[in-house]
């Protein structure tokens, strides 16, 4: 369990540095750091995932407090296994760090920007709750072994 609440304190604890560090020294003038293919460039997102949800703040604060409620609740109340959890703890830690910025900033702070994949803008918060999430649904999918 100290894992799952290390997991929970730092994940966000990073996210919100890593941010702080973003709104300090980066604006909407990309920064190449590994050509033009990975930029660092400054987006105040007030949406959801791919700016979904934009102008709809206090229905993505009530979501994501009630979708981390239940993660939580599941956490420390089910009988899942260790490595969901530990997934599952890469999901909430992740969704703190957003909630955070949507709760103190009015926007979440994005500034990851892959332009060899035309993607949207993203941060630490969101690799956090991306990976964790494919990594539940993996673990989820995975074929278990019989144990006769």
């Amino acid at each position: 369990m100290l894992l799952i609440v290390s997991i929970l304190i730092l994940l966000p604890i990073i996210d919100q540095l890593l941010k702080l560090l973003a709104l300090q020294y980066l604006n909407e003038v990309p920064v190449g750091i590994i050509g033009n293919a990975v930029n660092l460039t400054l987006v105040k997102n007030n949406g959801a995932a791919f700016g979904i949800g934009v102008d709809h703040r206090v229905v993505l604060l009530v979501l994501t407090v009630f979708v981390l409620i239940c993660a939580v609740w599941l956490l420390l109340f089910s009988e899942i296994k260790f490595s969901s959890k530990i997934a599952m703890a890469f999901v909430v830690g992740g969704g703190l760090g957003n909630l955070f910025d949507r709760i103190f900033r009015g926007f979440v702070v994005d500034y990851i920007d892959l332009r060899f994949l035309h993607f949207a803008v993203f941060n630490f918060a969101d690799i956090c709750v991306s990976l964790g999430s494919a990594v539940l649904i993996f673990l989820i999918l995975k074929p278990q072994k019989s144990k006769t």
